[in-house]
């Protein structure tokens, strides 16, 4: 048994049309924590405006539908992902892409993201 706490500020659904100005915010799957719909591809970029600052993505949370190759998957960078994952992403700027099939779904994914300077997170990595 485990328990999942979800945050009080709203999510801001990926796949709608964002743009947010904020040094932290949370990113999540279309009607999470409900299941996700079928038949999806949306994506988004998370970039940094400030000089010398870095985006920061914690995968707080996140249950995609596990099938080995992946019919389901998060991208995060470079890294493609199914099943269920919790990690660090830091960059500049760190594209999002969330594709499903047309298959049953689970309740997706939610992301911390946050705006701060290379020391600041190297920290955290250390501390976590």
């Amino acid at each position: 048994m485990y328990l999942l706490f979800y945050p009080d500020e709203e999510l801001t659904d990926m796949c709608d049309e964002i743009s947010f100005d904020t040094q932290a915010t949370f990113l999540s799957s279309p009607k999470f924590p409900d299941n996700y719909p079928p038949d999806l591809t949306c994506a988004c970029v998370v970039t940094s405006r400030s000089p010398g600052a870095h985006v920061v993505i914690e995968v707080v949370h996140m249950a995609i539908k596990f099938t080995d190759p992946c019919r389901d998957w998060l991208r995060i960078g470079s890294r493609r992902m199914c099943g269920t994952s919790m990690n660090l992403f830091t960059g500049r700027r760190i594209p999002i892409e969330l594709h499903t099939d047309g298959q049953d779904s689970h309740s997706g994914f939610w992301l911390y993201l946050e705006c701060t300077f290379p020391a600041v997170y190297s920290r955290r990595v250390l501390n976590i």
